[in-house]
């Protein structure tokens, strides 16, 4: 099992937005295996989402959140945006969702995961 960094909630990012960060700071990853972590310590490493009753990953951590947002982000329990081409795929509901971020280790096994 791997350990829990961050429960909160998860948003999506508007379509394209994570592709353009990512191509922005040289990282390479599909639209749909990126994210954004509010934590900037996070920036670059690979993670997996739990969210929806499915566990998605790894999720290379693209984009963080601005200094300028935390205390809000902190506020709502914000703890992710996810692309907006995996919410889809996922079909999350259009409003923001419980989840949990976990460090890549061994892959959670469980109901639902996918690759």
């Amino acid at each position: 099992m791997t350990a829990i960094m961050l429960i909160g909630i998860c948003t999506f990012a508007n379509p394209g937005v994570l592709p353009r960060v990512a191509e922005q700071r040289g990282m390479d990853a599909e639209p749909s295996r990126m994210i954004a972590l509010a934590d900037c310590a996070r920036l670059g490493d690979r993670v997996y989402l739990e969210v929806g009753g499915r566990v998605v990953g790894p999720l290379l951590s693209v984009d963080c959140g601005q200094a300028k947002h935390r205390q809000a982000q902190r506020a709502r329990r914000l703890v992710a945006d996810v692309p907006f081409e995996l919410w889809q795929e996922l079909r999350l509901p259009r409003a923001p969702v419980p989840c949990e971020v976990r460090e890549v280790g061994r892959r959670p096994e469980g109901k639902g995961a996918i690759p």
